[in-house]
């Protein structure tokens, strides 16, 4: 199943809760309505999901959505927060899980747990874990759980903004190992171009500090960083501006130390890539030579 743009996602919290567990104390088997996170503050669960069985200890997460047969249970007394939730809803309001969880038979649990599938812009199309570790979740988590059973003026709107953050927290720890495994490959180019922008790299050179024939180096390079290398470092020259501008540097200093051959070239280059001048992006009048 795939719930769509990681930008476009419109989350809401439909429960969200901190508890404790005494052993024994088990939920299902059974199916639930929306999508559930189970994290362990202490103590153990397990969580059978389908044919597959995960061991949840403190600082890890289970994930499971509808249609998805499952059997929690507490091993040792736990402290846990139970989040359900909802990837899109067209109104921010909790719909609250209860009367729409199903009780099924224990046969149920020999089927396979549905798949949840998330598009990260400028990343490969991601497959949400059933189970993951995510030590430090516990400030966020109390914040939805405090806004939940308050119910203070516009809480159902700063719900979503903090299950949007919890979702987004936890995309990246997700993307990070795979992303890392990728771009290692090319490291040493990329490395180079961050810290040397205002060289004007050539393929030959970037291609010699990853150890690669200049034409397999393109081609992994387009692979991996999702550009080609000219590109890259023209993003990365940007990107560097934006943080020199909003530290105040003057645009013709930016414009030397990024390796310009004029200030004209670096406006007319900033603009192309954000749709601004250099002035425009500080909120400064602009000058007519970055036009």
């Amino acid at each position: 199943m795939n719930i769509g743009s990681l930008p476009e996602l419109a989350p809401a919290v439909n429960y969200a809760s901190r508890s404790r567990a005494a052993k024994g104390t088990s939920w299902g088997p059974r199916q639930i309505p929306d999508c559930q996170w189970f994290y362990v503050v202490a103590g153990e669960a397990t969580l059978q999901l389908g044919p597959d069985t995960y061991k949840i200890e403190p600082g890890e997460c289970v994930f499971y959505g509808a249609r998805s047969p499952h059997l929690l249970t507490i091993v040792r007394p736990t402290d846990y927060y139970s989040l359900h939730f909802s990837w899109q809803a067209s109104a921010p309001e909790p719909v609250h899980p209860a009367y729409r969880i199903e009780t099924l038979p224990a046969k149920a649990l020999s089927l396979k747990a549905e798949q949840h599938r998330l598009d990260i812009p400028g990343h490969a199309e991601i497959t949400i874990p059933h189970h993951f570790r995510m030590p430090g979740m516990e400030p966020l988590l109390d914040e939805i759980v405090k806004e939940y059973e308050h119910e203070h003026l516009g809480f159902s709107f700063q719900l979503r903004a903090l299950l949007m953050e919890l979702i987004t927290l936890a995309v990246r720890q997700w993307t990070a190992r795979d992303t890392a495994e990728r771009i290692g490959k090319i490291g040493p180019a990329l490395r180079a171009m961050r810290e040397r922008p205002d060289r004007n790299w050539s393929v030959t050179e970037l291609s010699g500090l990853c150890g690669y024939h200049p034409s397999y180096f393109t081609k992994l390079f387009n692979k991996e960083a999702g550009t080609n290398p000219k590109q890259f470092l023209v993003a990365e020259r940007v990107k560097q501006a934006k943080q020199m501008l909003l530290r105040g540097e003057s645009i013709q200093s930016i414009s030397e130390r990024l390796g310009y051959s004029s200030l004209h070239y670096f406006s007319s280059n900033f603009k192309k890539e954000t749709g601004l001048t250099p002035s425009e992006f500080r909120q400064e009048p602009g000058t007519s030579s970055e036009r």
